[in-house]
């Protein structure tokens, strides 16, 4: 029996051709613009740009970057402009999109001095958090430390331990964390925290404390 397979020769009077140097994997955060990626390429070639590690379909010719549309994985190859020879294997560079994380803080809280406050937050997307505190009505914010002030500072959930009277008015804020990421930190917007004073009524000799939160 006879059996024909096919063999493509070699172009023998092709001088070698390096495949592209990668320009490095990118990462973008939904909602950004999305980066172009590069690969580097000898004196006299250029770098075409495929959809396939071979075959595939030429997305852009002699660039030494490419725009992408979305993330995937594009393939660099180098060509001699003189001769048109090509390198035998493409490069192949990552483009990847990371989910901006989301959070959303509960309501104002209004406690009386002397008490502890409680601040709740819903997070998507996060694996990290950061509460923080803003004194002048939220044109600066600070983060927060545990300590005898704070509590659950890293957490969906903050407590202030004892509230002082010079507490009210102050702004309370939390930072979604995702890492790693390409995205930044999303800051919810603030909750206030009020903070009142127990009033005591003197009837004759009884003295009555009442509420006002």
């Amino acid at each position: 029996c006879a059996r024909n397979l096919p063999v493509s020769s070699p172009n023998c009077f092709c001088p070698v051709v390096n495949a592209p140097v990668s320009g490095g994997d990118q990462a973008y955060c939904s909602g950004d613009p999305v980066p172009p990626l590069t690969a580097t390429v000898n004196a006299g070639e250029t770098v075409d740009w495929y959809s396939s590690a071979s075959g595939g379909t030429l997305l852009l010719s002699g660039a030494g970057s490419y725009p992408p549309a979305g993330p995937g994985t594009y393939y660099a190859e180098a060509r001699n402009t003189v001769t048109g020879c090509t390198s035998s294997s493409r490069t192949a560079i990552a483009l990847s999109r990371d989910d901006r994380p989301t959070a959303t803080i509960g309501p104002d809280q209004v406690v009386f001095a002397g008490t502890a406050a409680a601040f709740t937050a819903t997070a998507t997307g996060a694996n990290a958090y950061q509460w923080q505190r803003s004194t002048d009505g939220g044109a600066t914010f600070t983060d927060l430390a545990n300590g005898s002030e704070y509590s659950g500072v890293q957490t969906l959930g903050l407590t202030i331990n004892q509230v002082p009277l010079s507490k009210n008015g102050y702004q309370y804020r939390l930072l979604a964390i995702k890492l790693p990421s390409s995205c930044p930190p999303t800051a919810s917007e603030p909750a206030t925290l009020r903070v009142r004073v127990r009033s005591v009524l003197i009837n004759r000799n009884v003295r009555f404390s009442v509420d006002r939160p």
